[in-house]
């Protein structure tokens, strides 16, 4: 839809993006919760960390040039090892 219709998806990204940001924090924040429990990891907020791996995301979707190869399912699982999942300890 970026693509398509950028200027109907664009705002709900960027300045208008506040309820879309939030709901899929939330989203997120649920599953880091489970995990935690299931992981046995300390019951800390995951909020933060939820809400920083929403905004990679939408950089990444906002503008996917970049240095990091990202092209397939795997190459994106190794990044997200290497640079998201740390943040669960952080």
């Amino acid at each position: 839809m970026l693509r398509l219709e950028p200027e109907v998806v664009l705002p709900y990204l960027t300045v208008q993006g506040g309820s879309s940001l939030s709901a899929t924090v939330e989203y997120l924040t649920g599953h880091l919760r489970r995990a935690q429990q299931v992981e046995g990891r300390p019951d800390e907020d995951p909020r933060p960390v939820a809400e920083l791996m929403v905004r990679v995301a939408v950089s990444f979707l906002l503008n996917p040039s970049s240095c990091i190869e990202m092209e397939d399912a795997e190459q994106a699982r190794a990044f997200a090892r290497r640079y998201l999942a740390p943040l669960l300890d952080a």
